[in-house]
């Protein structure tokens, strides 16, 4: 009878099928040892990409501010394209609304896989300010708003941060309830009431309650954001947290809460407006970043 070749092959090199069995179970040991601490690595290169896309942006900020005299409070990463040597790329997509041309890839989080520049999409928004109204951000609406302006200090206002963008695959308002709760950090939602201005704790209280999300409707997705169409972010609630429309129409997030949020593990970097950039943890206490949130509350 004929041995087997695999058991015949083994014993020709000397091992058993036990001692091949061995071998593998410590190469599955060790993989599941050095996994982790891959992934952890190369979760660090992306948010040091990330952090280095704002740095950049913060330089061509300051360097616009030079040149004009006035912060860009509509549209800045449109703006300040001609500041980061996109000017050629600019004109393009201005004068042609059907170019395939690809957005840059400075203006989009490599963490977040949505954010595709063949898209256009950008993953760093203004900061539009903590409270519910007025805005008390860097998005006042009008070309002459100078850096004198924020008077709480360049270094403890933030300009601008992240946020992870929509869901390019799903319309506005066709979304089915349950997708929106599996990715809610792309979505907006509905409050029950209307809060008013000073009321930013009481809407606090509700947008973070786990009753109050569990029966939430949601509105659509939270805000655009792309190259041609940019909304700001806000301090109303901590970052990573969940964006709710205040009031019950699907239009109201204006004077939401849109918070900043990031799939880096902890927290988002925020970009202040000294042009420094920080990572801000998720569990940040509220007051100190409503405070990082206001260009003129004397905080």
């Amino acid at each position: 009878m004929r041995k087997p070749i695999a058991r015949s092959a083994l014993r020709k090199a000397g091992m058993t099928l036990i001692e091949l069995l061995a071998v593998i179970g410590i190469v599955s040991i060790l993989t599941a040892m050095l996994l982790p601490a891959v992934l952890q690595s190369r979760a660090a290169a992306r948010s040091m990409t990330c952090k280095n896309n704002l740095h950049q942006i913060g330089l061509a900020v300051h360097n616009f501010y030079d040149t004009h005299g006035y912060l860009p409070n509509q549209r800045p990463m449109w703006d300040i394209m001609p500041f980061m040597e996109m000017q050629d790329l600019k004109t393009e997509l201005a004068e042609n609304v059907r170019s395939t041309a690809s957005g840059p890839a400075l203006f989009v989080c490599p963490s977040d896989p949505m954010a595709r520049i063949e898209r256009r999409r950008i993953s760093y928004l203004l900061n539009d300010g903590s409270q519910i109204e007025p805005r008390n951000g860097l998005r006042k609406g009008y070309k002459d708003f100078s850096l004198a302006e924020i008077t709480d200090g360049l270094s403890n206002t933030a300009m601008i941060a992240e946020r992870l963008v929509r869901d390019i695959d799903l319309s506005s308002l066709a979304a089915p309830d349950a997708v929106a709760r599996r990715q809610p950090l792309r979505f907006s939602f509905l409050t029950t009431r209307t809060f008013s201005a000073s009321e930013e704790m009481a809407f606090l209280k509700y947008t973070l309650n786990p009753v109050n999300r569990a029966v939430a409707e949601h509105a659509g997705l939270s805000g655009a954001d792309t190259l041609h169409h940019e909304t700001p972010y806000d301090h109303l609630v901590p970052p990573n947290n969940w964006a709710f429309n205040n009031g019950d129409g699907a239009f109201s997030w204006k004077r939401g809460s849109f918070p900043a949020t990031s799939f880096h593990p902890g927290g988002v970097h925020v970009l202040l407006a000294d042009g420094s950039v920080n990572f801000t943890a998720e569990t940040i206490d509220i007051r100190p970043w409503w405070a990082l949130g206001s260009r003129n509350g004397g905080d």
